[in-house]
């Protein structure tokens, strides 16, 4: 069996029921594959074949495929898909966004859209950041947050910029759509942990990973200076914790070696 594609690495797998003449079903979307867990696809299409009845599992993935094809400017608006249980829209909007993106890496994404990739990139950056510094708004009235999002290419280097200033603190970013897929589609995304601005290493199942994190000090507020470090992070739940002393083993990597940091940044105070 091939490996799972890699932008599946982490994406937290989902088990739905389906009703499958008269009985209940279940289907599994794992590490980028979607599977019948109580029909063998081959003997289904044999019975097809003969003029049998499409069984109600088989027109829930013929309804994935064309759901994950169709991709109607869809990626980052999540209108649920009739056809589908809704437990699996969270791994549907990763599909689409794989999609897209390899189009984007491709040139053939219309400009249209490139703009709603790049405003759903925009609204993702902009809840993460505002929950990765609402432990440091410690004071109403205190510092005012802005985030300036520069999209780009799939050959440009990534950057942040952090500036502490009087009253405010400015954060620029240049990231691409990739971002969405290699950090939100995990769950890294709108942590109180910080701002994961990249994934270095994560294991298959998407308990454990290496990233670049963002994050203020406990003490200050906004107006401490922020840091940019290489953490391990596990998730708990829903929700992933800076784990210091934890890096994901050997064992439990997805590549022999972290890849090194790629994400060229600059913190400053004035």
């Amino acid at each position: 069996m091939a490996a799972p594609p890699r932008w599946a690495w982490g994406v937290p797998p989902v088990v739905a029921e389906v009703d499958c003449g008269g009985a209940r079903h279940r289907v599994t979307w794992r590490w980028g594959r979607f599977v019948l867990d109580d029909h063998d696809l081959g003997a289904e299409a044999v019975l097809e074949a003969l003029g049998g009845e499409p069984a109600g599992c088989t027109a829930v993935l013929d309804a994935w495929r064309a759901a994950v094809a169709a991709d109607r400017d869809r990626v980052g608006y999540r209108r649920r898909d009739p056809d589908l249980p809704a437990q699996l829209e969270p791994a549907l909007e990763a599909a689409r966004l794989a999609r897209r993106l390899r189009a984007w890496r491709a040139g053939r994404l219309e400009a249209l859209a490139l703009h709603r990739l790049h405003r759903h990139l925009l609204d993702e950056l902009r809840a993460s950041l505002g929950t990765a510094a609402r432990p440091a708004q410690v004071l109403p009235g205190g510092p005012r947050l802005n985030l300036a999002l520069h999209p780009i290419g799939p050959a440009d280097e990534p950057a942040l910029e952090v500036d502490v200033g009087p009253g405010r603190v400015d954060v620029g970013a240049w990231l691409a759509p990739t971002w969405l897929a290699e950090v939100a589609s995990r769950g890294l995304s709108r942590q109180a942990c910080g701002l994961v601005v990249e994934v270095l290493d994560i294991d298959r199942p998407g308990e454990a990973a290496l990233v670049t994190l963002l994050r203020w000090p406990s003490e200050g507020g906004l107006a401490g200076t922020p840091s940019v470090a290489t953490v391990p992070v596990r998730r708990h739940g829903g929700l992933w914790e800076v784990a210091e002393d934890e890096a994901p083993s050997a064992r439990e990597r997805g590549r022999a070696r972290p890849r090194r940091p790629g994400i060229w940044t600059r913190v400053r105070s004035r």
